[in-house]
């Protein structure tokens, strides 16, 4: 019983939150040298090698967007790769949400550590507030990126914000 308690206020506090920190919806396309460390996709320099929007690689999706905000101590394309995969299993389950009327509009900033193994084996998070948020965020979000193996080397680490919406 302790312990319901205790997950249960982990998981209001990890999604708490005043503001809504989101990525506006965009249909703009820009295209990008292939060049990293200068603001290319696949840019993951030492110094974070964000482009012009500040984010290393954005993967859209119909119902959202995730976006690697830093990457640090990935190869190069490591990262991007990671985010892109990301993305397809939070499109998929994102569709699933929505036919089941569970999908609603919310944000997340993800910072999770990669081990040597190549298993994310901590984060931090911070959400959009509300229950239904919450339950997108574990299911589609967390979930896919706990099960993610970024592959054998150094620690790393990785910062990742998303953004979504029910579609027509």
């Amino acid at each position: 019983m302790k312990r319901a308690a205790l997950l249960a206020a982990v998981v209001t506090c990890a999604c708490g939150g005043s503001g809504r920190d989101v990525v506006p919806e965009t249909h703009d396309v820009i295209e990008v040298g292939g060049s990293a460390g200068a603001g290319g996709a696949g840019a993951t320099g030492a110094d974070g090698g964000a482009g012009a929007d500040g984010y290393q690689h954005v993967a859209k999706r119909r119902h959202g967007v995730v976006a690697l905000a830093e990457g640090r101590g990935f190869a190069v394309g490591e990262a991007e790769r990671g985010v892109d995969q990301l993305a397809d299993s939070f499109e998929q389950c994102a569709t699933e949400r929505q036919r089941e009327g569970k999908l609603v509009n919310g944000a997340v900033r993800v910072v999770a550590r990669v081990n040597a193994d190549g298993n994310v084996d901590g984060w931090t998070v911070r959400a959009s507030p509300g229950a239904a948020v919450a339950a997108n965020v574990l299911l589609c979000i967390l979930a896919p990126l706990k099960a993610e193996s970024f592959g054998a080397g150094p620690p790393r680490g990785l910062a990742i914000e998303s953004d979504w919406a029910p579609r027509p």
